[in-house]
Formats: structure tokens, C-alpha cells, sequence
């Protein structure tokens, strides 16, 4: 009885050896094939987007003094063109700590402000308001609103103990820390918004390239602009052109450029 007994219960086992075979064999492989897609997808990408970020940055950060000397010749050239009295280029360290960066910088003159540049002012706000009647509504309403917005900076600097007497040295050296701020930043800011979603390296460099151009290229135009709006328009100019034509203006650039770049993905597949 219990030789018949152990006879039986062999078949049983044998018939459960290839079973268990079979799960290990699966097991094994489908683990290693879901390894070798993680390391070569998104994994691979994201590694690849943050080890061309950091390049990216210590290459603009290594670059940085030739681009602040090719801001300097050109806005020492743009000055000269223009032959105006008062108007020159000053150029100073930021903190010791940060030998490295230079803040460039136009110094002019500036009258102070008194009651008739702000009827100035009011009236060609008023004039502005007026103008965007013949617009359509996206233009009459932002322009309204700029104009709005204009009118209560310039009587918020009136009221100021002392009057509005701002540098237009310290405005354009703003404008050109917050312009080398973004410059650095820019690898970071494109690898976690444009290089998760683009795969292509050459699409990845020449997108970043083309924001950092604009950066570059727009910035003694701008610095001179600002400066020869501000002596014209006095202390009272300041403001509106730092919050609107300042940094949100090249925010809103960047942010153009950028989403023209995102479009490539799609056209090129």
C-alpha cells in the first residue's frame, strides 16, 4: 500500500516541475527587457537633458566675460553713432564674491521731474487713451491699460519725499543682471520644459542657441533705448518702462521663441 502510494504521487510532481519552469523562465526575462527600457526611454532622457543642462551652463558661465566685452563694444559704438552729450558706459563688479559678473551700464543725466513734466506725462497718456479708439479690442484694451498704469506710476513718483531721482545708471545695470541672470539659467529652465519633450540633440542646442542670441543681441539696444526714453521723459518713465518694456518684455519674448521652438517637434516628426 504504501509502495503504490509513493508510486502515485510521483507523476504528480513530475507534472508540476514544467509549470514552475515555465514562470521562472518568463520571470527572468521580462524583468531584464522592463530594466533595458527604463535605462534607454525616459530615464536615458532625463539624465541626457540634465547632463546637457549642466554643460550648457558652465559653457555660457566660462563665456560670460567675451559676451559682457562684446556688450561693451557694441554699446560703446551704438553711443557713438548717436554723438550725444552726457551719455557713456560704465561697467562695475557686482560683489567680490561674484568677480565674475559684470554689470554693465549706461550714465547720462536726469533732470529732476517737476509738476509740468507730469502734466506731460498725463496728457499723453490721455492722447493714448484717446488713439485706441480706431483700434480693435485686444490692442485698445492693453494699450488702455498701459496708459492707466503709466499715469499711476508717474504720480506715485511725484509723491515720493524728495521727488523721483532715479539713476538711469542703476536702471540699465538692472536690466543687465536680470538679462545675464536669465542667460545662466536658460539650460536649466530648457531642460525641464523643452528637452523632456525633445528627443533630437541638434533641435535641443540650436533652440537654446537662438533664446540666447536674442538675449545677447537685444540688450545694448535695449540698454540705450531705455536711457535716451528715460532723460527724455525724466524719472517719471522709469517705472513703466522697467515693469513693461524690462524684464516682462523679455519673458514674453522668451516665452515666443520658445513656443516657435516646441513646433519643430511636430514638423519635423
Amino acid at each position: 500500500m504504501n509502495v503504490q502510494h509513493s508510486e502515485t504521487e510521483r507523476p504528480t510532481l513530475k507534472q508540476a516541475d514544467p509549470t514552475v519552469q515555465v514562470i521562472a523562465a518568463t520571470a527572468g526575462p521580462q524583468r531584464g527587457v522592463w530594466t533595458r527600457q527604463m535605462l534607454q526611454g525616459r530615464t536615458a532622457q532625463t539624465l541626457t537633458a540634465i547632463l546637457m543642462a549642466c554643460t550648457l551652463s558652465a559653457l555660457l558661465w566660462w563665456c560670460l566675460p567675451a559676451i559682457e566685452q562684446f556688450w561693451q563694444t557694441l554699446l560703446t559704438s551704438l553711443l557713438g553713432m548717436l554723438a550725444m552729450e552726457g551719455l557713456s558706459v560704465s561697467q562695475s563688479v557686482v560683489s567680490p564674491a561674484w568677480m565674475h559678473l559684470g554689470a554693465l551700464a549706461v550714465a547720462a543725466p536726469i533732470p529732476v521731474p517737476g509738476m509740468n513734466i507730469l502734466g506731460i506725462h498725463v496728457l499723453g497718456a490721455l492722447c493714448l487713451v484717446l488713439v485706441t479708439g480706431w483700434l480693435r479690442p485686444p490692442f485698445r484694451s492693453s494699450l488702455r491699460l498701459l496708459a492707466t498704469l503709466h499715469v499711476m506710476l508717474a504720480l506715485a513718483c511725484v509723491s515720493l519725499p524728495g521727488g523721483a531721482r532715479y539713476s538711469i545708471e542703476d536702471h540699465t545695470r538692472c536690466l543687465t543682471l536680470f538679462t545675464e541672470a536669465l542667460l545662466l539659467a536658460l539650460p536649466a529652465v530648457m531642460a525641464f520644459t523643452h528637452y523632456i519633450i525633445e528627443y533630437n540633440l541638434e533641435r535641443r542646442v540650436v533652440g537654446t542657441a537662438l533664446i540666447a542670441g536674442y538675449l545677447v543681441l537685444t540688450l545694448p539696444l535695449k540698454l540705450v533705448v531705455h536711457a535716451l526714453l528715460i532723460q527724455a521723459g525724466t524719472g517719471l518713465a522709469e517705472p513703466t518702462l522697467f515693469l513693461v518694456f524690462g524684464p516682462a518684455l523679455d519673458i514674453f519674448m522668451v516665452t515666443a521663441i520658445y513656443a516657435w521652438i516646441v513646433t519643430w517637434r511636430h514638423h519635423h516628426g
